[in-house]
């Protein structure tokens, strides 16, 4: 099983954008974890840089709020390509297709995504990758 610092590093630093291999459960449910702690925090400092900027006279201070901004945007794109890729190697875990992510498009789709994200992982290599031993 993996830990939560292992998964963060596993998803953010070693496969951030890579689609190829495997995410066993704990993998994938420490990293949503961390996104759901972490995505609210870059709201509230984006939403706060946002009426500071609309408050404050100086355009220097204003041009490094500017700039805070932008990198907690780019953040929140990271955090979301990530988030992507890792639950498309959960399902590869379950020996099914990427493109089964797609799920979150029709009305109740997300609901069947998150039952087949908690199934348990194939217990042999599969077409996706070996068996992940931690």
């Amino acid at each position: 099983m993996m830990s939560f610092t292992e998964s963060i590093s596993t998803c953010l630093l070693e496969k951030m954008m890579t689609t190829n291999g495997r995410a066993t459960r704990s993998e994938y449910w420490w990293y949503v974890l961390f996104t759901n702690l972490v995505q609210p925090l870059i709201l509230v400092v984006f939403s706060c840089s946002i009426s500071a900027i609309t408050s404050i006279d100086n355009g220097i201070f204003q041009s490094l709020l500017a700039v805070v901004m932008v990198i907690l945007s780019l953040c929140q794109i990271l955090l979301l390509l990530s988030s992507v890729c890792v639950a498309i190697r959960r399902l590869h875990d379950i020996g099914l297709n990427g493109w089964w992510f797609a799920l979150v498009l029709i009305p109740i789709g997300s609901l069947i995504l998150v039952v087949l994200l908690l199934k348990e992982s194939e217990q042999n290599d599969n077409k996706y990758g070996e068996y992940p031993i931690l």
